[in-house]
């Protein structure tokens, strides 16, 4: 067995995260794969979580807070509903836990003088004072071709997961070997994948990764 297959069967295989409580209900109107992570009722405080890209979906944040009311959880997209918090979540589970909307394109680099502002994960890190990341969920619509390369910022060795929804159809530099090799440098290793129907074509997957050291008490590696 592997050092990830490991971790998982201890921390909890392949738990799915999201959707669980919601799946069936907004089938209909939001049609989105699974989002899976590992041992998330084990992480240790100060745990943050990125989403990136929702699209007024915010499911998965929904379902990770009730699991993991202790995580900190920002969700970014370009363009957020004045109210999409209160339509998710109760008065009382924002009052007792931290989530934040952030409206801003996700990007390989920063650029301020476009609307909605343009802005790279390390950049955003660097604003709200994190230096690390224990979830990192994206789906960004093709934008993830250019965020995951040689030659951009960010830094996977402080991130512990990534669930990565890839878009073989829209994006530049589409080249889905070359992804995983760039993943799999910085320690990062497949636990989950599962084809996205959503579309009914083959264009669409779910991807979760975990650092190959990865442990519920680790921020840095």
């Amino acid at each position: 067995m592997s050092a990830v297959a490991d971790i998982c069967q201890e921390f909890g295989r392949l738990n799915p995260q999201a959707y669980l409580d919601t799946w069936k209900n907004r089938w209909n109107k939001f049609k989105d794969g699974w989002k899976y992570v590992c041992g998330l009722a084990y992480i240790t405080e100060p745990c943050i979580v990125y989403s990136l890209g929702s699209s007024g979906n915010m499911a998965f944040e929904k379902d990770l807070l009730k699991k993991a009311p202790h995580c900190e959880i920002h969700s970014f997209d370009k363009k957020i509903p004045y109210n999409l918090k209160s339509q998710w979540f109760s008065e009382e589970q924002l009052r007792k836990s931290k989530v934040e909307t952030h409206e801003m394109y996700i990007s390989a680099k920063d650029d301020l003088t476009i609307n909605p502002p343009h802005r790279s994960v390390p950049s955003i890190m660097a604003e709200l004072g994190h230096t690390h990341i224990d979830i990192l969920k994206v789906d960004i619509e093709g934008a993830e071709w250019n965020i995951f390369t040689p030659g951009s910022d960010l830094n996977l060795n402080v991130v512990g997961q990534l669930q990565l929804e890839v878009h073989t159809d829209r994006g530049q530099n589409i080249n889905l070997p070359r992804l995983f090799g760039y993943l799999e440098e910085r320690g990062m290793r497949l636990f989950h994948k599962e084809i996205n129907w959503r579309y009914r074509v083959l264009h669409c997957m779910e991807y979760s990764f975990i650092q190959k050291e990865w442990s519920p008490d680790k921020k840095f590696y």
